[in-house]
């Protein structure tokens, strides 16, 4: 009886160890799959360029973004997929919009405060560089105040916002 209650007990130990491990496996690859994804996303990125254009053709509009933007101006992404925009006027005063990110295969997507998910396509990430694109009919209001000539651009349906940024 000693021997079989001694067996039991060693069995329930092995079996409450194996769950343990279970779950530290399984937090594990999380950990991994999140760090993977993340990799080369994570940190400051500074807005170098922007472009309009349609799917097929010519650009209609390339502007650096020093030509209306701050050189301060940051975009964050953060590690818990928080992040915050944060641009200067022109008396060096910041202006902090946050948001919450998240990324999906090719994709980047940016739920902002007005509770709009911006759904950007992932056109190239390196460890320095990040280059997204996104519809122009998504972003054109956003736009117009800094860019006037995005007004002029007739079905902007068609067109595409190319967004360079560096670390």
């Amino acid at each position: 009886m000693k021997k079989s209650l001694v067996s039991l007990g060693i069995v329930a130990l092995l079996l409450s160890s194996c769950a343990n491990d279970e779950a530290n496996t399984e937090e594990r690859a999380q950990n991994e799959w999140t760090n993977f994804i993340q990799k080369h996303l994570v940190g400051e990125w500074k807005p170098q360029s922007i472009t309009i254009k349609p799917l097929l053709g010519q650009a209609v509009v390339k502007k650096e973004y020093s030509s209306f933007g701050n050189s301060a101006d940051v975009v964050v992404l953060n590690k818990d997929f928080t992040g915050v925009f944060q641009a200067y006027d022109s008396l060096g005063q910041a202006k902090t919009s946050p948001f919450i990110w998240y990324h999906k295969l090719e994709e980047l997507g940016i739920q902002v405060a007005d509770n709009r998910t911006l759904k950007t396509i992932l056109l190239h990430k390196s460890t320095n560089e990040l280059e997204v694109s996104i519809g122009l009919e998504q972003v054109a209001a956003d736009l117009i105040p800094f860019i006037p000539e995005v007004k002029e651009i007739k079905e902007k349906e068609r067109y595409f916002v190319h967004f360079l940024f560096v670390k």
